[in-house]
């Protein structure tokens, strides 16, 4: 509980300030708690935009405007909403048109699924770095020990390749050394370079080839597949250049209610500052210009029927 020596005290003190003297500084202080409604809330798109930037961007207009007054003040604020909201409009041109861009290989491919289909760029990755890996393995075949171990990747990449070139439609072919089972097989981590010259071996001797001839004819594949996968990269490089240089610009319907949106809210912006410009020219005692509105209405051909 407050003594009665405090509260005498607080009595005294409160004596001490009288508030504002001036009338400007009356009228600011009318204002302390309020909160006029252009910005009675921050413009603030959740999840998009931030508040701290909205604070940075008003403090900014307002440092430029220089408002005197609540009248001014308000005028100010909805400048800075303005040109907030011209702001967004230009965001929203860049993002549509950046998920349009960034669509269109998925769009290209979807279009012309059997020319494009193997050509994205995670699966054209991956079809060159298995081709280089069998090629590296087959060179590596020719001067390595036979005992020397090999890695099951290395490995299974050219018996991938053996089976799609040399027996596609047939059952696994039986190697000496390696797992019969289809699922053990590429699980097989016991890889050797003697093993893979008996697959290589193993897939020749239907057709009465040499381990040493299915290897060149393999190596010879694996080439041309790298060839074919940078050919085809190329191509569609430029096709996917083209579909998205043809997205640079919004679609016309969409175009149009962008810039109605944004031409609207210039011209508000624009009455909005001359308004403020006017408020201050008269505060500084300046000549005051009457605003300039200008109606045009337009209609018929060669000028006829124009007002103004």
């Amino acid at each position: 509980m407050t003594s009665p020596r405090k509260v005498e005290a607080n009595r005294r003190n409160a004596l001490k300030s009288t508030g504002p003297r001036t009338a400007a500084g009356k009228a600011r202080c009318s204002r302390n708690n309020l909160r006029h409604g252009v910005l009675s809330a921050a413009p603030i798109v959740h999840g998009l935009e931030r508040p701290e930037e909205w604070r940075a961007h008003l403090a900014g207009v307002r440092a430029s405007l220089s408002p005197e007054g609540y009248l001014e003040e308000v005028l100010t604020d909805r400048a800075a909403l303005l040109l907030w909201r011209m702001n967004r409009v230009a965001r929203y041109e860049v993002e549509t048109l950046s998920a349009a861009v960034e669509a269109a290989g998925e769009d290209l491919r979807e279009s012309e699924p059997g020319k494009w289909a193997g050509t994205s760029p995670a699966r054209s990755a991956e079809r060159a770095e298995e081709a280089a890996r069998v090629t590296e393995t087959l060179a590596f075949l020719e001067t390595a020990a036979h005992e020397e171990q090999l890695d099951s990747e290395d490995a299974g990449a050219v018996l991938a390749f053996l089976e799609a070139r040399v027996s596609p439609e047939a059952d696994p072919v039986s190697i000496p050394g390696v797992p019969e089972d289809e699922d053990e097989r590429w699980s097989f981590n016991g890889w050797t370079v003697g093993l893979l010259w008996g697959a290589l071996e193993a897939y020749g001797r239907p057709d009465g080839r040499t381990a040493e001839a299915v290897r060149e004819s393999i190596a010879t594949d694996a080439e041309e597949e790298a060839a074919t996968v940078r050919r085809e990269v190329a191509a569609y490089q430029v096709a996917l250049e083209r579909k998205k240089k043809g997205r640079l610009l919004l679609a016309p319907k969409l175009m149009d209610t962008v810039l109605r949106y944004e031409t609207a809210a210039e011209r508000a912006f624009l009455r909005t500052l001359h308004e403020l410009q006017r408020l201050q020219a008269a505060r500084e005692g300046g000549s005051v210009p009457l605003p300039l509105a200008l109606d045009v209405n337009v209609s018929g051909a060669a000028g006829d029927g124009m007002e103004l």
